[in-house]
């Protein structure tokens, strides 16, 4: 049986990685886009933090005909994932290198392009960032594998179903907000007490209230009216117009999230999220991925 050489993809970069994706935290079921062997991480420089990667891919799915754009949304879809996983920013040495086999021997390689010699430091300038990200509290921990778990999610409904339970975690840890209010008349008017008999009237507050410390009224509404409708509504709601609406949501909730959590670690807040998790609705994740960390001797 004559056997294919895989394809091989190298990227070189600087990141304060303390910690790599373990092999579970790259996994998610489904279809696949790009099949990946393997992924190596290699730190080639332990004072100045560079690194390189190695993946192999299957040359059915990435070869020598494969469309810049392809390549390059493969590059970004890695670097992405591996920077929001590892909560680390990325700062890019290289853009990237394919290695194709062509067979007898023969092979041809392409690059990404090139990188300016002089480049700004990433923001994350010490350990201490790291250290503090494995020292968050067990609730933040359970917290942030629901931000895995909806960065890997296919569908956009599951991508917001554990966005929301990430951020009725944080909620309830967090909130300075009663957990219980008197309810209001027609008017407006607080009800504290039962006219029958005199006990104390509460009923639980609302998710919107309570999470008023970690994202603005606007973002609040709009996330309790999708909340509503996922968890308490009727599956007709669920239509095509709403799914297309969730996928602007849910990258907001995401910014959201990424920075309250690195402001934890040390992190620079960001605006928009890196390409590929962006843009992620329009391809498959990568999965079953083979990850390893060799460190210089």
């Amino acid at each position: 049986m004559k056997i294919i050489e895989k394809t091989k993809f190298e990227m070189k970069f600087q990141s304060f990685l303390g910690l790599c994706p373990s092999p579970s935290s790259l996994k998610v079921d489904g279809c696949v886009r790009w099949k990946i062997s393997s992924i190596e991480i290699i730190e080639e420089d332990k004072e100045k933090k560079y690194f390189r990667l190695i993946a192999e891919i299957d040359p059915v799915d990435i070869n020598e005909n494969t469309p810049k754009q392809e390549l390059k949304l493969f590059r970004n879809s890695i670097i992405s994932l591996l920077s929001f996983l590892a909560l680390c920013p990325i700062e890019w040495l290289s853009k990237g290198v394919f290695t194709f086999h062509l067979g007898e021997d023969k092979y041809r390689q392409m690059s990404l392009g090139h990188m300016k010699t002089e480049y700004s430091l990433t923001p994350v300038n010490n350990y201490e960032t790291i250290i503090n990200g494995m020292n968050l509290e067990p609730d933040y921990l359970i917290a942030l594998h629901f931000i895995e778990r909806a960065i890997g999610s296919e569908e956009v409904l599951y991508e917001f179903i554990n966005l929301a339970i990430c951020i009725e975690l944080t909620t309830g840890k967090d909130s300075k907000e009663s957990t219980t209010i008197n309810p209001k008349c027609n008017n407006g008017h607080n009800l504290k007490k039962c006219p029958e008999c005199n006990c104390d009237l509460l009923i639980p507050n609302t998710l919107r209230n309570r999470s008023c410390f970690l994202m603005d009224n606007s973002l609040a509404r709009d996330f309790s009216e999708a909340r509503n409708k996922v968890f308490h509504g009727r599956i007709s709601q669920i239509d095509n117009k709403f799914l297309d609406e969730l996928k602007d949501l849910n990258i907001r909730l995401l910014i959201c999230l990424r920075n309250y959590f690195g402001e934890k670690i040390g992190l620079n807040s960001v605006d928009d999220l890196p390409f590929a998790i962006k843009n992620k609705g329009n391809f498959n994740p990568i999965v079953s991925v083979y990850f390893t960390n060799k460190k210089a001797d």
